[in-house]
């Protein structure tokens, strides 16, 4: 009796060959395929990188807004001073 293991195929570089292939040499389709995930790929890494910066942005901008502040004091208030 054979192990049931065996029958299992591995993925190799055929596979991954014909996997590319797929994307780029497509009969009915074309590069359409690959060029789709390109662009998939690209505007995620992008998006990221546009939501990373605009955290930082708030971030830098609080921090100078708070290491900046001058305390208050009576003499900020002149016209309520006793």
């Amino acid at each position: 009796m054979a192990n049931e293991g065996d029958a299992v195929s591995h993925a190799g570089p055929a596979n991954e060959e014909s996997f590319t292939r797929s994307l780029v040499a497509d009969t009915a389709l074309g590069p359409l395929r690959g060029l789709l995930l390109t662009l998939t790929v690209v505007t995620g890494v992008v998006d990221a990188v546009s939501i990373l910066a605009t955290a930082l942005l708030a971030l830098v901008t609080a921090w100078v807004a708070l290491a900046t502040r001058q305390p208050a004091g009576w003499r900020a208030f002149p016209a309520q001073r006793r």
